[in-house]
């Protein structure tokens, strides 16, 4: 599929007007006058952080983004209309035509606010302090979605008179927080197909300082090729005994489940070292240099040593353990003077790719050690394949980010220590890069999912011009006659599998 000649003369002229520009704003005012936005990125965000949208209550801001993307002429494809199951898709084409379609994932849904006195700023109402947008879901996950659809829509009047070698679509959906059964799982198990998706863009992490000891204040960017996989267990613990607390037992099911997990969360987490989180460190000792660079690339000689400076960053650590994390611990119990016959407790186990869940489930068994512990799975995500780091959308992506930050800008593949929608499409042995390209204080990680949750303006803007940039490249790349054909690397994929 080529570019007709009169969208190659435009879009000739648009790649002219960013490559000429020296500066951040990288799109010249030429192309920005093509845009087909109804309203800036900040303010976009405002609004949309203002409609509350927490997991299983999605539609009221779903179809409020949805009509700011019908309104700024991309096609829309609804896939369920309900809360807990509103998804859409916002395409340059229709679907039916079934352009292979580079594919940017986004979330509707938030996590709950909590107590809202303890927020700082209320969290629905958008507030601009010190150049930082405040609010929930702020970083996660309007934000991203208002940064892709602010790039995406710059190519919708260049797609309507040019044929592009691919489709470009923005998927909205829900029940990404709690992983219910209604957002990217419905959508995979139904309209594959119709999407059509060649590769996937999604949520990952922003560039901070900090990484590299040697250069403490160089940002670090990285392009998420895998992730852990979430696994929720329900553990119960059942003991008929005395129902009278005046004279305690010997056993009872909150003092046994508690001596059973305090062995097992205070137990330092193995650590394991596997291709992925190898080529970390060695990407990372490129970077360090001089001796500490020595050891992290040559960590297979040096693992002692390397463990134990792991075990100091918890976020560090992340990627080389299989974590549990005690998230809620429960009895029936209504009085003060009544013991409970039975006690749950929940935990969240990311595990890393290769981990056998069998296998981890076993070990579980063995390190609570009481027979009368019963573990059920609640949830277990999709075994998702690790993206090719050589793949032209994460070279693009790469380039881009260069080209806007600098030739020297440090770009690595990384794994996400937590799970997003993305593993349902490298599931299925899709293609999938995430990440969020632009610069963000480190302290500002430590507010998603809790209080005070913002986003910088200038995150906004770095990410819409980066992304546009790499759309802009990876049109000029396949034109040239790249393989971007999903189906055939589908059908073959599902021939292995089989």
């Amino acid at each position: 599929m080529k570019i007709s000649i009169t969208g190659l003369v435009a879009y000739l002229f648009f790649a002219g007007c960013i490559t000429a520009q020296s500066d951040k704003d990288i799109v010249g005012e030429e192309y920005n006058q093509e845009t087909t936005l109804t309203m800036n990125e900040n303010d976009l965000l405002i609004q949309y952080l203002k409609i509350p949208s927490t997991s299983g209550a999605e539609k009221f801001a779903g179809e409020f983004f949805r009509d700011v993307c019908s309104q700024s002429g991309f096609f829309i494809t609804q896939y369920g209309e309900e809360n807990g199951n509103f998804n859409f898709a916002a395409s340059l084409y229709p679907l039916s035509k079934q352009k292979p379609n580079l594919i940017f994932l986004n979330h509707i849904d938030v996590v709950p606010n909590g107590e809202l006195i303890r927020w700082m700023h209320p969290p629905l109402e958008g507030r601009v302090i010190n150049d930082e947008i405040w609010g929930r879901g702020a970083f996660d996950n309007k934000g991203m979605a208002v940064i892709q659809l602010s790039a995406i829509a710059r190519f919708v009047k260049l797609s309507k008179f040019s044929e592009l070698p691919f489709n470009i679509t923005l998927l909205a959906m829900s029940c990404e927080e709690t992983q219910c059964p209604g957002g990217a799982r419905f959508i995979i198990e139904n309209f594959l197909e119709e999407l059509n998706p060649w590769a996937v863009v999604g949520e990952g992490p922003p560039a901070f300082q900090g990484v590299v000891t040697s250069d403490p204040e160089r940002y670090v960017f990285g392009i998420a090729t895998g992730q852990k996989k979430a696994l929720w267990l329900k553990l119960e613990l059942a003991l008929q005994n005395n129902s009278h607390s005046s004279v305690t037992p010997l056993e009872y099911s909150n003092q046994a489940l508690i001596k059973a997990l305090n062995g097992l969360i205070n137990e330092k987490p193995k650590i394991i070292f596997n291709s992925q989180n190898k080529k970390i460190l060695s990407d990372l000792g490129k970077l360090e240099g001089g001796l500490k660079g020595f050891v992290l690339r040559n960590n297979c000689l040096f693992k002692p040593l390397i463990k134990k400076q792991l075990r100091k960053k918890p976020e560090i650590v992340a990627l080389f353990t299989n974590s549990i994390t005690l998230t809620s611990i429960s009895n029936p119990a209504i009085v003060h003077n009544a013991i409970p016959g039975k006690t749950t407790a929940l935990l969240d186990c990311r595990l890393l790719p290769e981990t056998d869940t069998p296998d981890f489930i076993t070990g579980l068994k063995k390190k609570l050690n009481h027979k009368n512990i019963t573990i059920e799975t609640v949830f277990e995500g999709p075994d998702g394949e690790i993206s090719n780091s050589n793949h032209v959308v994460y070279k693009t992506l790469e380039q881009a980010i260069k080209n806007y930050f600098g030739e020297d800008s440090k770009v690595v593949p990384f794994f996400l220590p937590n799970m997003t929608d993305s593993n349902w499409f490298r599931s299925k042995g899709i293609p999938v890069f995430d990440v969020s390209p632009f610069r963000i204080n480190r302290d500002l990680l430590n507010c998603v999912h809790g209080y005070d949750e913002r986003i910088p303006m200038s995150g906004l803007q770095e990410g819409k011009e980066v992304f546009t940039l790499f759309i802009a490249k990876l049109i000029e790349n396949l034109s040239a006659g790249f393989d971007y054909s999903y189906k055939s690397f589908y059908t073959s994929k599902m021939a292995e599998k089989h």
